[in-house]
């Protein structure tokens, strides 16, 4: 649950800091990310290591896993998110 929490919260920080274009850039960069490693993995045939590997994990270490990567996480958007500065208001868009 923490680590959807912080997921969105780093994209609703990333969306105050660089808006929709930034949101975009950081979902397809994301996507690309993310499909570059399942391709390594099934052009090296590693499907049956990382399955094994997954298998060997305890709840204790699936659990440290799991706050490593929220540690990560969390600290990225706390760098992105001290650099946001707040949107200013248009007096005219408040009629």
């Amino acid at each position: 649950m923490m680590f959807m929490f912080i997921i969105g919260f780093w994209f609703a920080t990333i969306y105050k800091r660089w808006g929709t274009t930034g949101m975009l850039v950081s979902l397809i960069g994301s996507a690309v990310l993310l499909l570059g490693i399942v391709s390594l993995a099934t052009l090296n045939q590693w499907w049956g290591s990382v399955g094994g590997w997954f298998v060997q994990q305890t709840p204790l270490t699936m659990g440290a896993w799991a706050a490593v990567l929220c540690l990560v996480l969390a600290g990225g958007s706390y760098l992105t998110l001290r650099r946001a500065i707040p949107q200013p208001r248009h007096p005219a868009s408040d009629a």
